[in-house]
């Protein structure tokens, strides 16, 4: 009897957890295959980059810590979750960017998005709209920006 009662509390506590938002840590991922190739995150004369394969992708800052946040599937794409950052004390500010790769390694990159302070980002995905909201806090006021990426264009909603 009372296996049956810690089984049932786990399934409670896993289907509570499934309706969390997705804010909860994210996880950083070293590479992901993309319908162009290979992307990772490599280095460059001691600076993290983003790369395809062996190469650079252009409009990703190299910088001290690059991660891919998370992968999507948007209209045959793969599109990228990419977040960048300064290290040390003073570079609290994340960048975020979305990294759309196609057939044949053909790349486009977001403009940075900006609005958070090291808090994992919110994300909805509806169809073919990815929402990304970013917290910070300014003194003790919470500010939420919403980015909307829709189409291989980003929008501040």
């Amino acid at each position: 009897m009372k296996m049956k009662k810690d089984a049932n509390r786990a399934a409670l506590v896993l289907g509570a957890a499934l309706l969390l938002p997705m804010s909860v840590a994210l996880a950083q991922l070293d590479s992901v295959k993309t319908a162009g190739g290979n992307v990772r995150v490599g280095e460059v004369d001691y600076t993290k980059t983003l790369m395809l394969g062996n190469k650079p992708i252009a409009g990703v800052e190299p910088n001290d810590h690059v991660s891919i946040l998370r992968k999507f599937s948007v209209s045959g794409n793969d599109v990228l979750l990419v977040s960048t950052q300064c290290g040390g004390s003073a570079c609290a500010l994340v960048g975020y960017q979305f990294v759309t790769v196609g057939q044949g390694g053909k790349i486009s990159v977001s403009a940075e998005m900006h609005g958070a302070d090291g808090q994992d980002p919110q994300i909805s995905v509806t169809g073919d709209t990815i929402t990304l909201k970013l917290v910070a806090f300014v003194g003790r006021k919470q500010k939420t920006t919403t980015w909307v990426y829709q189409n291989g264009v980003v929008k501040k909603a």
